[in-house]
């Protein structure tokens, strides 16, 4: 949490942590599957 915070101090936007859980449907029913991936940008400069 401690990385969280220290990079969402350079922005003027709150910082958000999501987190999700899966509750287990019917036993017959598939599970769905979430890929995602998250990529940040960080040039260094403050302007």
């Amino acid at each position: 949490m401690g990385a969280l915070a220290g990079v969402a101090a350079g922005t003027e936007v709150p910082p958000k942590f999501i987190i999700m859980e899966y509750m287990m449907g019917p036993k017959n029913q598939k599970p769905k599957i979430l890929v995602g991936k998250g990529l940040t940008f960080d040039s260094g400069v403050y302007l």
